[in-house]
């Protein structure tokens, strides 16, 4: 989906963004690219994330209503919520379509009908945020001296308990983790403090997903934690990707050593 049109629009228009916006990089503002690609997300049936006023819940994009140039999208079954959104001033949608992050805000949302049942409608977004990556390239953090991640988790039982454990590996998707205790899937570890010293540290809401026991060179044996990333913002997002990228020049540097 990196067309040459694409590209184009990034070169010559992106000098209307804000400069200071980390996401300037990656906005396109053409109309027509930008519907382009919310109707192929309307027919992925991609997921996004809304936020708006310290809330947040699940929508998808169900059609471009080209005779007012508005996005139509899925409702909450939550009518507190629906009511909250059409009040707020500004929403954020975020999701994944084929692998690339796409993000775009929202402002005047109203209620609508769609097939005859219950939407929501807005003018279609100026800007769209467009980041293609590799998404699941995952480096390995310091064996010595390695990096941390600590904070607390939230039990399934409803209590909670701090923890500090060592991170193995990174990714723009999540992170590996190096436990002496095992840690359930579906434990939430909101807040989480994630240090990755000269490359900066970042705090940002994390859900396991997996979770196997390894044995070590020494025989001893750890717990490999998989985790996701729940909430990671855009300026995160770009950290993370400085941080991969800079580990990727120096294997590669290392490499071309030895040859």
């Amino acid at each position: 989906m990196n067309d040459p049109q694409t590209q184009q629009n990034r070169n010559t228009e992106i000098r209307g963004l804000d400069p200071g916006d980390p996401r300037a990089a990656y906005g396109i503002l053409n109309p027509l690219a930008i519907n382009r690609y919310l109707m192929q997300s309307v027919s992925n049936g991609d997921l996004f994330t809304i936020n708006f006023r310290g809330r947040q819940f699940i929508t998808c994009l169900l059609d471009i209503d080209t005779r007012e140039d508005a996005l139509i999208f899925d409702s909450s079954q939550v009518q507190e919520e629906n009511a909250a959104l059409i009040d707020s001033p500004r929403c954020r949608f975020k999701g994944q379509s084929g692998g690339v992050t796409i993000e775009f805000d929202l402002a005047g949302v109203r209620a609508t009908k769609f097939e005859g049942r219950s939407a929501l409608k807005s003018a279609l977004p100026s800007v769209l945020f467009y980041i293609q990556r590799r998404q699941f390239f995952r480096v390995n953090t310091p064996v010595i001296d390695p990096f941390h991640c600590s904070g607390k988790m939230l039990l399934s039982h409803g209590g909670e308990r701090d923890y500090d454990v060592e991170i193995h590996d990174v990714s723009l998707s999540g992170i590996g983790l190096r436990s002496p205790d095992p840690i359930d899937p579906g434990t939430k570890l909101p807040g989480a403090y994630i240090d990755l010293r000269a490359a900066g540290a970042l705090e940002t809401d994390l859900r396991v997903v997996n979770c196997k026991t390894i044995e070590l060179a020494n025989r001893k044996q750890v717990f490999h934690v998989g985790c996701i990333f729940d909430n990671l913002s855009m300026q995160q997002e770009i950290k993370l990707q400085r941080y991969i990228h800079q580990v990727e020049k120096e294997l590669a540097m290392l490499k071309s050593t030895k040859e």
